[in-house]
């Protein structure tokens, strides 16, 4: 019985786990705008993402770090380290960025994550407890009970 129980909750995860990622999707030329403020999504679109893109982001480019001017991004990324290689300065000096500009991305793995207030993101990266029971189960099903 715990077998069959344990074989359903795994078949389940890897159902949820090969469904291509969904993130909302906006650009906007100002951090204002509606499409970036939490409980105001009427200007986002949902996304169904790329093959390979495995990360829904928030992108946030500002003159100064008080300001709400500037620009802002959802979509879908490659990798994790989307805001990392984002964030971090390019040897292209074209690509450097003004220490002026304050910078912000989050980084996360489903749909929800990025409903956010744009506004309010830092720069760091979050993980799907799925993802982390996923790596789990080799382990689950060696243990007797």
């Amino acid at each position: 019985m715990l077998q069959a129980v344990i074989k359903i909750f795994s078949f389940a995860l890897l159902i949820g786990t090969a469904t291509a990622l969904e993130c909302h999707s906006c650009h906007s030329k100002q951090i204002g705008d509606d499409c970036m403020w939490k409980n105001s999504s009427s200007k986002w679109s949902t996304t169904t993402c790329a093959a390979g893109e495995t990360v829904c982001y928030i992108k946030l480019t500002r003159v100064s770090s008080n300001a709400t001017t500037g620009i802002a991004e959802r979509g879908c990324g490659l990798n994790m380290n989307l805001c990392k290689d984002w964030l971090e300065p390019k040897e292209d000096s074209k690509a450097a960025i003004s220490p002026r500009i304050a910078l912000d991305c989050y980084v996360c793995n489903t749909q929800k994550c990025n409903e956010r207030d744009a506004l309010g993101v830092s720069t760091r990266m979050s993980l799907n407890i799925f993802l982390l029971l996923l790596s789990l189960l080799p382990f689950v099903k060696k243990i007797n009970f």
